[in-house]
């Protein structure tokens, strides 16, 4: 890349930092939101052919977003389910949902669109169906998380995008969300 290019491209950064410092987000105060998500899962603990490792999902959350660039959040995430194959064996099913705190931060740029991140901790439960004569077996945990997205606002109503990573010892989950959500 040439000088010149890489000059233009940090005044071009410069200008969306200074224009998003300077705009009001349309979408501050208490919101409630939910999305639809696709989700995929990585466990040490099954061979990665045998798991289908994707799934459909939904989030529910609820926050505060401060008049200035931070906020907090509280969620619901269900990971949906995920087939396991054994040869020998009916399928069988692990599925994980949990509760989220986060605090959240963000930038808006103009009216219309908000950047945004965010950092919390996940508290987890796992369940692993079972051959019939083991029965299922369960797991919980707490971990941090963190996640980032676009969100465009309409006023009160915001639909937003974003990604988010949940990683403990046993699963790693990751999530990519297209919702919805309104402030009061």
């Amino acid at each position: 890349m040439h000088a010149s290019s890489l000059r233009l491209l940090g005044v071009a950064f410069a200008l969306v930092l200074v224009i998003g410092f300077a705009a009001d987000s349309r979408a501050q105060g208490v919101y409630v939101g939910g999305a639809y998500s696709w989700a995929t899962v990585d466990t040490e603990y099954v061979n990665a052919d045998l798991l289908d490792d994707s799934a459909s999902a939904y989030k529910l959350f609820l926050g505060y977003e401060f008049p200035r660039f931070l906020g907090l959040e509280a969620g619901y995430v269900d990971f949906g389910s995920y087939d396991i194959s054994f040869a020998s064996q009916a399928a069988h099913e692990v599925s994980s949902t949990g509760w989220t705190a986060a605090l959240t931060g963000y930038i808006p740029l103009g009216k219309l669109f908000t950047v945004y991140g965010k950092v919390g901790y996940f508290f987890w439960d796992a369940e692993f169906d079972a051959a019939d004569d083991l029965g299922d077996l369960v797991d919980d945990g707490e971990d941090p998380f963190y996640g980032a997205g676009l969100r465009v606002n309409f006023d009160r109503f915001s639909i937003l995008g974003e990604y988010e990573k949940f990683d403990s010892d046993e699963l790693s989950n990751d999530l990519f969300s297209l919702g919805i959500r309104f402030t009061f």
